[in-house]
């Protein structure tokens, strides 16, 4: 299946982008009047970042109520990686007691500086988080990667 770009078409395609604290649900993410909706809403590594389970079902409750009728949440988040590299397993137990979350860490600079939280998820962990906040997996895809770790 071949798709037509909107240059090819002449069709004119809006596209805006909008800034401000998705996990903040009473936080307005000005898309128009009230009732405007979004065709699609991307999380590229997002989910993963924002923090912990309440920040996270925020995230996916403030982008479920912002889609259309046929919008789509295109997602990738971080998977569980203690099988590929020991350091994250060591990051998991290390971080565990102050996160609150096996696989929740945080990512650090070179100094040891806390940057942010990071959660790595499991496939049925996050199929059941999307679930709960009334999102349904249409597609998924599972790559394995080798670790950013060294």
């Amino acid at each position: 299946q071949t798709r037509a770009t909107a240059a090819e078409t002449g069709r004119q395609v809006e596209v805006a982008f909008h800034v401000g604290d998705i996990t903040d649900e009473h936080e307005s993410i000005t898309l128009g009047d009230a009732d405007s909706h979004v065709d699609a809403v991307l999380l590229q590594l997002v989910l993963s970042v924002v923090g912990n389970l309440q920040r996270r079902r925020a995230l996916l409750r403030t982008a479920r109520a912002r889609l259309g009728p046929a919008g789509r949440v295109l997602l990738s988040a971080s998977g569980a990686s203690e099988d590929i590299n020991a350091q994250y397993a060591e990051l998991y137990a290390q971080d565990a007691a102050t996160t609150g979350e096996y696989r929740s860490y945080f990512s650090r600079n070179a100094s040891g500086k806390v940057l942010y939280p990071t959660h790595h998820f499991t496939e049925p962990e996050l199929v059941d988080l999307l679930a709960a906040e009334g999102l349904r997996v249409v597609e998924l895809h599972r790559e394995k990667e080798a670790s950013s770790r060294r």
